[in-house]
């Protein structure tokens, strides 16, 4: 399951190094990609290894342990790096690039400073309630339970707006050149055999309280399959118009669907501008 999702993720590196561009890449997607994968990587590791956490989620949901495995830590750390390693070629390669949305830097901004305090007072807590040091109820709010929460709640929200800049952008665009099919089929097989996963180990457990527990996982493998269909559906549309014939294999490269960027204008906004092929500027004509 992993290993097909982040496989299209180490195509996307491919991609972008081979063409020594990220043009057609929204780094708003990026950036929140990011923020949410980290967010779900301390998640799962916690869930998985930390005993303290184990205890205080075996409190609150009956005896019962997270339904965390080893896979899905890997999952969440592997596609961190992966991530991250995309926004460093979006450095190395300027051609096509543009400037994330003002808002979207905010709010990566906001969600980093609101779990960092949220962090830091559950350190300081202890001191101000020593009670609370072994014995804290696990329903209450400051309880590291509950910052693995908000943080599986930040991977959620992400994922429910982060794909949004990159169906804007390839609708600006009229193509998906730079965002490789096959991350779409790999990705959507991924979500598929993750929720296979989640409901055959409540069935074999007998306790579909896992899914109450674990809510973000479930949630999560809907709605990546979701944008994978909108994604899947905008390739092979735009790359039959652009190239203007029916008869083509919709699985292959289409060199003719890439579309004329502009210069990088970091200032230009969160969408690239494009200039049809031919198309001089004033300056040109001079």
């Amino acid at each position: 399951m992993g290993c097909l999702v982040r496989s299209s993720g180490h195509l996307r590196l491919w991609l972008n190094y081979s063409r020594k561009s990220v043009a057609g890449l929204s780094l708003d997607f990026q950036l929140l990609n990011l923020l949410g994968f980290a967010s779900y990587a301390i998640y799962n590791t916690f869930m998985y290894w930390s005993p303290l956490i184990r205890t205080q989620y075996a409190r609150l949901h009956g005896g019962m342990s997270p339904a965390v495995h080893a896979n899905d830590v890997f999952f969440s750390l592997h596609a961190a790096v992966l991530t991250a390693v995309t926004l460093w070629q979006s450095v190395l390669y300027p051609q096509g690039r543009h400037a994330p949305h003002r808002v979207t830097v905010a709010g990566v901004a906001a969600a980093l400073v609101g779990m960092t305090g949220y962090a830091t007072f559950l350190a300081l807590w202890p001191r101000i309630n020593p009670s609370c040091i072994d014995k804290c109820d696990p329903a209450a709010w400051f309880t590291w339970l509950n910052l693995l929460y908000a943080l599986s709640l930040i991977k959620l929200g992400v994922s429910l707006v982060k794909y949004v800049p990159q169906v804007v952008l390839n609708y600006r665009l009229q193509s998906t050149h730079g965002w490789n099919v096959w991350n779409v089929l790999l990705d959507f097989e991924g979500g598929i055999l993750s929720l296979a996963q989640m409901l055959i180990d409540n069935a074999v457990c007998g306790d579909w309280s896992a899914i109450t527990g674990n809510p973000v996982k479930f949630a999560l493998g809907f709605t990546s399959m979701f944008f994978d269909v909108i994604f899947f559906g905008q390739h092979l549309v735009y790359r039959a118009a652009r190239e203007g014939e029916g008869d083509l294999d919709p699985w292959e490269e289409c060199t003719a669907c890439e579309p004329a960027y502009a210069p990088v204008d970091t200032e230009a906004g969160p969408l690239l501008e494009t200039k049809a092929p031919g198309e001089s500027s004033g300056a040109d004509g001079a």
